[in-house]
């Protein structure tokens, strides 16, 4: 980009359309900028590390918003991405959850394990 500047390459469209330019600025102050905002009141409302776990979604949604509106081609493999993705965001998540039940489970199965042996 630099080398293209300093060769004076470099030219603004000024000849694009009313509709180029009004996606151009929509994509800057929607997309941008308001996803920004959602961003970080997401961030202020859930924290910023489960915020960061969430970032792993992005490819998937990648995957889908490519199949639905580009009619990409979906593979095996993109599945079981998907599949692990949906996981992992699940298991970083929901960790406290599973630790609680699990432990409650054992400690359930230690005090049956004690009364048996009585």
């Amino acid at each position: 980009m630099l080398t293209v500047i300093l060769t004076g390459q470099f030219a603004l469209p000024y000849d694009l359309s009313a509709l180029a330019w009004g996606s151009y600025f929509y994509v800057i102050f929607i997309g941008s900028l308001v996803g920004m905002l959602f961003w970080n009141k997401g961030i202020r409302i859930i924290g910023p590390s489960q915020a960061a776990v969430f970032m792993n979604l992005m490819p998937l949604v990648g995957i889908i918003c490519g199949i639905a509106f580009l009619d990409e081609s979906f593979y095996t493999s993109e599945a079981v991405g998907g599949a692990l993705i949906i996981a992992g965001v699940y298991l970083t998540t929901q960790y406290r959850l599973l630790a609680y039940k699990l432990a409650r489970y054992l400690v359930k199965r230690r005090r049956q394990k004690s009364l048996n042996d009585c």
